[in-house]
């Protein structure tokens, strides 16, 4: 017997709470059709449960987080909330391929002609101009192409991992201990929120628009699954901008003194 949200095993792995899926805490439909394997299971349902929780997500975020706030305070359905987030990323991140190779294609001349002046003027020669330009290319293609590929997943986790751990911080310092004050809690609700990075398909203004509703989609998740004030999650998923800027300003103030510090020994 096989979840019918998430394909998994049930008879391998029997629920400890009964009528609870073990891995995802969705209800066991017992009355529901079986498939054959798990591969079967989330083939059949996984492709309409992800676009169903995007579309709700991007249309009905506070009814989505209020009506799941129980199963996401919980420890449980953490990998699925990771995919999700992984995809839609993906998704944005091939889009931002397409629209860096179509500039890439206006300007390569231009880089290439840059390229070439660079060993004139150092007179490293024909063959080093031949060889800074096949660097060039065989970096580009890398950035552009199997590097993308290859490491946008990692980098989305640790994307994620770091923007919750700061929220989480907030959380911790903002809102009164309770049991589902857990990271794994803050971690889900940050990436649910990724799911209005399909707006990178508007060109110009999609990333912008996703960062946006991004921000207050984590905020309404905040609130309703931390069931805190509208005022305390807004200062919860600013804590990292607030925090990154603070940062800067202690920098940038410790630069100015010590220019004048400087300025002040030298007159």
């Amino acid at each position: 017997m096989y979840c019918s949200s998430c394909g998994f095993d049930l008879g391998l792995y029997p629920s400890k709470e009964e009528g609870l899926c073990p891995n995802c805490g969705a209800k066991i439909n017992t009355s529901a059709p079986q498939v054959s394997s798990v591969a079967g299971a989330v083939e059949k349902d996984y492709v309409s449960n992800f676009f169903n929780m995007l579309k709700e997500i991007l249309l009905r975020p506070s009814e989505f987080f209020s009506s799941r706030a129980s199963d996401i305070s919980k420890s449980k359905g953490l990998p699925q909330a990771l995919v999700f987030a992984v995809v839609i990323h993906w998704f944005a991140a091939a889009f931002n391929f397409m629209y860096r190779s179509l500039v890439g294609m206006f300007f390569q001349e231009s880089v290439e002609d840059a390229f070439r002046v660079t060993g004139v003027l150092l007179d490293l020669g024909e063959e080093w101009v031949n060889a800074l330009s096949s660097f060039r290319e065989q970096m580009m293609g890398f950035l552009f192409g199997a590097g993308m590929i290859i490491l946008k997943p990692f980098s989305i986790l640790i994307h994620l991992l770091l923007t919750a751990a700061f929220v989480h911080l907030a959380v911790w310092l903002f809102i009164p201990k309770g049991e589902g004050n857990r990271f794994s809690t803050t971690l889900k609700i940050t990436a649910y929120a990724a799911a209005p990075w399909v707006f990178c398909v508007v060109p110009g203004v999609g990333t912008l628009l996703a960062y946006i509703f991004s921000f207050f989609v984590c905020l309404i998740g905040i609130r309703e699954v931390y069931k805190t004030t509208t005022g305390r999650a807004t200062l919860i998923v600013l804590f990292p901008e607030l925090l990154l800027l603070s940062f800067l300003f202690l920098i940038l103030f410790m630069g100015l003194f010590f220019a004048a510090y400087v300025l002040h020994l030298v007159f």
